[in-house]
Order: structure tokens, then sequence, then C-alpha cells
């Protein structure tokens, strides 16, 4: 009770940008965590302590098992690829929230997890749907697409000149220091800039 009370203080962006984290590690590590959260139709459905505690404890499971972030605990990193060069980019021009580009950056990251055949098309037009409901897409136009690529340079995750993301094999198993090609990520920003077009 004493959770909700404090939540209803909050600014409805600050409980999205929550949101975002908890789609993120439902998307990584509970397939039935992720049913609930892509089913509200009222944010107040995150005041409940348990959801939250849920979502705590599959971060904390993930850290404990990595605190060192050498393996696993990377996948905690699942969306950021995408959604830092984007948050990065529109910082000077449309400010974004960190959640609502983390979210956006999911869905780039869950499209390219499906053209490189990991993830099915249902479950990432399932994911796809689910974020877009609560994270609208900001316009993007085709010019802006290679300065947001150049910032996925200075991704901290690259390894030798290469990118490197998290990537989804199902909703709630992802992999970590996946490879990706620079066309590929534009292939996903060109998506999110197609969905926008189409939405309107």
């Amino acid at each position: 009770m004493r959770t909700a009370i404090f939540l209803k203080t909050l600014h409805v962006k600050e409980i999205l940008n929550g949101y975002a984290e908890m789609l993120k590690h439902a998307l990584i590590g509970d397939a039935d965590q992720w049913e609930f959260l892509r089913s509200i139709n009222d944010l107040s459905a995150l005041f409940n302590e348990e959801v939250i505690i849920k979502s705590l404890n599959l971060k904390n499971s993930v850290v404990q098992e990595d605190p060192l972030e050498k393996g696993k605990r990377k996948i905690l990193n699942f969306g950021h690829t995408a959604g830092h060069a984007l948050e990065g980019y529109l910082l000077s021009k449309l400010p974004i929230d960190h959640g609502h580009a983390v979210a956006l950056g999911m869905v780039v990251e869950a499209y390219i997890s499906m053209r490189k055949n990991l993830l099915s098309k249902i479950e990432f037009e399932e994911i796809e749907k689910a974020i877009l409901d609560w994270f609208p897409i900001y316009a993007l136009q085709n010019t802006d697409i290679g300065p947001i690529l150049e910032l996925l340079k200075n991704d901290k995750k690259n390894h030798s000149g290469k990118i490197q993301c998290c990537l989804l094999r199902r909703i709630g198993e992802c992999e970590y220091d996946q490879p990706v090609e620079e066309h590929e990520f534009k292939d996903g920003f060109l998506h999110l800039m197609n969905r926008n077009l189409n939405l309107n």
C-alpha cells in the first residue's frame, strides 16, 4: 500500500520510464511476467508491490549471477544499444526520456532478432505492439539515420570495432555479445521510421 501511495506522486513519464525497464526485464527473463505487463491498459496496474518485486528480483538474479558484468549480466543492456544512439541523437533536437528511448531501442533490437531468424515474426509483432501502445515513435527522416548509426560506434559493448548488442531468441530468453552489422541496425531504424509513417 505504501508503494502505491508513493508511485501516485510521480509524473506519468516517470511511471513509463519504470514500465520500460519492467518490460525489458520480462523480455530477457520471464515470459509469464511479460504476458501480464503487455496486457495492462492502465498504468496503475504497476502499483502492485508483487509486480514490482518480481521485476526487481529478475534484475537482481542476473546481477548476483554475474556481479562484474563479464557475461550474463550484459543482457540487462537489451534495447540500450539502439536506445542510447537514438537518445544521444535526439538530445539536442527533441529530448526523449531514457526509458522511452530504450523502449524504442527494444523494438529495433527485437526487429533485428527477427531478421536474424532468432525471434519469430509473431513474437516480434507482439513485442512491437505492446511497446508502441505506450511509447510513440519519434518522427525520423532518412537524413537522421546516418548520424544515429555513427553514435552506435561509440557503444560500450562494442568489441574490436564491431557493434555488439543483445538479441532475443524468444520472449524470456536473451543472448548477449551478438555481432550486428551497421546495415542491420539501419534496417531496424528504417523499420521504425516507416512504422511511424504507417501509423499517421
